[in-house]
């Protein structure tokens, strides 16, 4: 589990360089709870071996870290809600760089590989 289960009583708005976990995790309201919700569900969608990593590297104090997590974490979700098989992390001959995932249809044919990249300021 991401977040745990805990009393939250922060209201104040996150501060510029604030790690995105850390604020998640402390702030109250309803929204935030639905949020913190969402994800933990999300996570336990993925294969048990996979929320290790997934957990760490949204609790790691990286912001662009935080955001490639939540992306890949995002488009698993999306695809599963869809009712594709994801493989993670699949291996290709075709591709020497491990791809976020394999998308199967429902029958088990292959639908698509997939990467997710994200954009970052320089410097």
């Amino acid at each position: 589990m991401l977040f745990e289960q805990k009393e939250r009583t922060r209201n104040e708005p996150k501060q510029q360089g604030e790690n995105d976990f850390d604020f998640y995790d402390s702030a109250a309201g309803a929204d935030y709870d639905r949020y913190r919700g969402t994800l933990n569900g999300w996570i336990a969608e993925l294969p048990e071996a996979a929320r290790k990593d997934m957990i760490g590297r949204l609790r790691a104090d990286d912001r662009y870290g935080y955001q490639a997590a939540l992306s890949e974490l995002l488009i698993h979700a999306a695809l599963k809600q869809q009712k594709y098989q994801v493989e993670l992390h699949p291996k290709t001959e075709q591709n020497s760089n491990q791809l976020d995932f394999l998308v199967r249809n429902p029958d088990g044919t292959r639908a698509a590989y997939i990467e997710v990249t994200l954009l970052r300021p320089c410097g």
